[in-house]
């Protein structure tokens, strides 16, 4: 056991000079968007870096004891400092309709907490001749796979949503991670005064076709990776949209009277 600092000391060196490695090529390996190789990257070193100079100090010492209240200590710095890091960052980019389905589904891989979603459109996503069909897949496997993420939906409903909301009770039936409610905009035209928000966790924003719902051949979304601004629509999404939608799912329980109503209401 007295060996163990040195190795780990040997170990981290090596890692240490690996990021380093990689960093210096970050421009080549994240063409697309070097915030994204920031943000990947620096807090990796931090923590490598911070627990190499833990076990430097403690190294003398050879206390496991020691090492173990060191290395406590270490993660707990490394993780106020990423949580100090990603609070300081602040950008607003607006983005094609093919990239916000790129861009969201990576970024509801990487979510610890929760999702939230919103399709106003009167009619149901474009399933042939697009990339939404893998984004719907991907979202289906996401909401499967990590159980500890909460999954919100709020659907608009139409007449020409019935079918599109019903093959999403099917899916989401059972998921005790998952809720759907939808929301009756009445007589509002297809592109509504409500906004289409969706939110990862508690740091990024994504207003979802602010210029048009029809394709639109420019950017037509919005990314906003801002704490304070992600609160804020938090609060629009609970207050307006989940809170004034009628529940059709309740952490993976269906309400079968109030769809069989919707339906009926629709004569479908």
């Amino acid at each position: 056991m007295k060996v163990l600092p040195e190795i780990l000391i040997v170990v981290i060196q090596l890692a240490l000079c690996a990021i380093q490695f990689v960093s210096s090529i970050r421009n080549y390996l994240f063409v697309g968007d070097k915030d994204e190789a920031l943000r990947t990257i620096l807090p990796l070193q931090i923590t490598v870096l911070i627990i190499y100079v833990v076990l430097r100090g403690v190294v003398d010492r050879r206390t496991f004891s020691e090492l173990s209240d060191g290395l406590k200590q270490a993660f707990s710095e490394v993780s106020e400092r990423i949580d100090s890091f990603l609070n300081s960052v602040s950008s607003v980019k607006t983005i094609h309709q093919d990239e916000f389905y790129r861009l969201f589904g990576t970024s509801i891989r990487s979510a610890k907490n929760s999702v939230a979603i919103a399709h106003l459109d009167t009619h149901p996503p474009a399933l042939v001749g697009t990339t939404e069909p893998s984004y719907y897949k991907e979202l289906a496997s996401q909401m499967k796979s990590r159980p500890y993420v909460r999954f919100r939906r709020v659907e608009r409903l139409t007449a020409e949503k019935i079918p599109w909301i019903g093959k999403l009770i099917q899916e989401y039936r059972g998921l005790k991670n998952v809720s759907l409610g939808c929301i009756d905009l009445g007589t509002a035209p297809r592109k509504p005064p409500h906004v289409s928000v969706q939110l990862i966790d508690d740091y990024l924003t994504f207003l979802v076709a602010v210029a048009a719902h029809y394709p639109h051949s420019g950017n037509r979304d919005v990314i906003i990776q801002d704490k304070a601004a992600n609160t804020i629509w938090v609060s629009y999404y609970d207050t307006t949209l989940w809170n004034g939608s009628i529940k059709l799912i309740e952490n993976g329980d269906v309400n079968e009277e109030t769809w069989s109503n919707i339906r009926k209401s629709f004569n479908a």
